[in-house]
């Protein structure tokens, strides 16, 4: 489960600094002061360069959504739920069905009152789509994001998201290209 901070991310990295499970690069003298070795403990590198153009996408990060390749609509709403929601409800009375126009969007809003209870939230198209999801606070500040490029989607890919504080959030169903229906459904912790 992942707790979300909202440290700015050199804050973060500078927290995060000790936190290297690589030996140290420094050595010990006689009286155990240290000394730096002749290795550099910070190498700097060139900016990464945007991969070449490809006809193949590229592999879909692992997760519990990896053996839904084939399914579509709501067998793969429900293949997710089984892989992806186990020991979580359902927080919608029934799924979501709604046909999404190219670049169109459907929000659903969200209650949390127990922050214990994280939450996961999945989308399926039922035909050739890309769609991606995401979580937004009351405040529209950007928790989490799923964006597979793919015709599903699920937040958080690598386990559920703890939101930091009770109140309304809402899950954003993005239709980033093709115009078919959509499945979704919003779980959380039992």
């Amino acid at each position: 489960m992942h707790r979300f901070s909202f440290l700015p991310l050199p804050l973060l990295l500078a927290a995060c600094g000790g936190c290297s499970k690589t030996p140290s690069t420094e050595t010990r003298a006689q009286d155990g002061a240290a000394q730096p070795s002749a290795a550099p403990s910070v190498v700097a590198s060139a900016p990464a360069r945007e991969p070449a153009a490809s006809t193949e996408p590229p592999p879909l990060p692992p997760g519990c959504y990896d053996e839904i390749h084939e399914e579509t609509g709501k067998a793969a709403l429900t293949k997710l739920e089984s892989a992806c929601a186990e020991g979580m409800k359902a927080l919608l009375p029934q799924v979501l069905e709604v046909e999404l126009e190219p670049e169109g969007r459907r929000e659903i809003p969200v209650t949390v009152i127990d922050t214990t209870k994280c939450l996961r939230a999945a989308a399926v198209a039922d035909g050739d789509a890309e769609l991606h999801l995401e979580l937004l606070s009351r405040d529209d500040s950007q928790l989490a994001e799923a964006k597979l490029g793919t015709g599903y989607a699920v937040l958080n890919g690598d386990g559920p998201i703890c939101v930091a504080s009770p109140g309304q959030y809402r899950v954003i169903i993005h239709m980033d290209k093709g115009k078919t229906k959509v499945f979704a459904q919003v779980w959380q912790a039992k």
